[in-house]
């Protein structure tokens, strides 16, 4: 075990590429790899991932909140798990992961404008929700790979919503995104 350090850059790039090729051992090279490096947050943060494309909800928001908890200021973690979190009907702790996201209505930071959005999911508003939803797909160039995965969303938000004025509120948050893992990609 080496605490502090962070895992090198061959083993991270072979993890990525086993996860890349939705290889069945980069679960078990995670896992390894935490054994020398349990301090480094990306470890965390894909195993957390891994975790949720298996369907294993609880391991995957553990290591996603140990991520968060060495990392707090890498903005990808906090939404993941607040993502994954209000996904799988944790509206309280999706909230209190959220919040600190969360940007200003002007925001231009796509992932800020993402977390605004579920954070009007979180209360009900629909229509904000889906305005901010949209407007983070076409702001986020950081982190692409989330607009396939909020364009869901949006996709169920416009279904939901009455096409005349989209004003009204429609279904819950929690049967909105209800399957959003069943359709997702993996992480």
């Amino acid at each position: 075990m080496n605490p502090g350090l962070l895992c090198d850059d061959q083993t991270l790039a072979r993890i990525l590429d086993a996860m890349r090729a939705d290889s069945p051992d980069a679960r078990e090279q995670l896992t390894n790899a935490l054994k020398t490096w349990e301090s480094d947050a990306r470890l965390h943060f894909l195993l957390g991932s891994v975790m949720a494309s298996d369907r294993d909800y609880a391991g995957a928001e553990l290591e996603m909140i140990k991520a968060v908890g060495l990392s707090p200021e890498t903005d990808i973690y906090r939404f993941q798990l607040g993502l994954l979190q209000l996904t799988c009907g944790s509206a309280e702790a999706a909230r209190a992961t959220l919040s600190p996201l969360a940007g200003f209505p002007g925001s231009q930071e796509g992932l800020k404008v993402f977390a605004s959005g579920l954070m009007a999911l979180l209360n009900d508003d629909m229509t904000v929700a889906l305005d901010h939803l949209q407007r983070g797909v076409q702001l986020n160039t950081q982190h692409p790979e989330l607009n396939h995965d909020i364009g869901l969303i949006v996709e169920k938000l416009k279904a939901a919503l009455p096409r005349q004025d989209q004003h009204e509120s429609g279904p819950s948050t929690h049967l909105l995104l209800s399957g959003y893992w069943d359709n997702a990609t993996k992480h």
